[in-house]
């Protein structure tokens, strides 16, 4: 059975981004890597609704001061390890000063391995998706781009599939109005008939211009996949 089938009813595309919130970095990219294979469309909507930590690093302070205080003492501290010094202190921008101290001597109790990093950060998503949908938090204020209608998945199936169906009826409009080689009337410089392209003669084109795009797109992936190996790498390093 495809992946997709049991989100495809009302309800289910909230229920697939949350549960790929909180799959590890590599069971997530695997997950994505099959959606999009399956359906890009689903794909790309996933990734651009996701809650990541990176996101949400990005909220209001009094916005996460309130994700510290609802969220476990322990998730928080182990956190900490991976957090700079600016982002620990706009997490704890609600806090008194006692409070504050009390959970740096926490932070400082906890030696968390990468294991135990990503574990935190996974909690820490699933925590902040629960406020959410408790209403603790608004995602139309702080983060509208994230933001996604009920019956969304009705409105994902409507979309072209693939890019290159929005290119293609581009490049098939363009046909209609101008022939193959660039001309712009029906009449050459001497003045006679110029022979309209044959149905065949557009699906050659229209071929040609598919490869084209194809083309580009696996160079873009590959480039982005280049990229992604690198930062790992680097990350790695430090």
């Amino acid at each position: 059975m495809a992946l997709l089938t049991r989100y495809k009813k009302s309800g289910g595309f909230l229920q697939l981004v949350m549960l790929i919130e909180t799959c590890s970095e590599a069971k997530r990219n695997n997950l994505l890597e099959k959606i999009e294979q399956e359906d890009p469309r689903w794909a790309k909507a996933i990734r651009q609704k996701m809650l990541t930590l990176d996101r949400i690093l990005q909220w209001p302070e009094e916005t996460l001061a309130d994700i510290f205080a609802k969220t476990k003492n322990l998730t928080m501290a182990v956190l900490f390890h991976d957090l700079n010094e600016e982002q620990r202190q706009r997490f704890l921008s609600g806090s008194t000063h006692r409070q504050k101290s009390m959970h740096m001597h926490f932070v400082e109790e906890q030696n968390p391995g990468k294991v135990e990093l990503e574990t935190a950060k996974i909690n820490l998503v699933e925590s902040v998706r629960e406020l959410i949908n408790e209403g603790y938090i608004t995602l139309k204020t702080i983060a509208p781009e994230l933001v996604f209608t009920k019956g969304i998945e009705e409105e994902l199936s409507r979309q072209p599939r693939y890019t290159n169906e929005i290119e293609h009826a581009a490049v098939a409009k363009n046909l209609k109005a101008k022939p193959i080689g660039g001309e712009s009337l029906n009449y050459s410089k001497n003045n006679r008939a110029r022979k309209q392209p044959t149905h065949e003669d557009q699906l050659a084109f229209l071929s040609k211009e598919l490869k084209k795009y194809k083309e580009e797109n696996q160079n873009l992936k590959q480039k982005l996949k280049s990229l992604e190996d690198q930062l790992k790498n680097q990350n790695r390093a430090a």
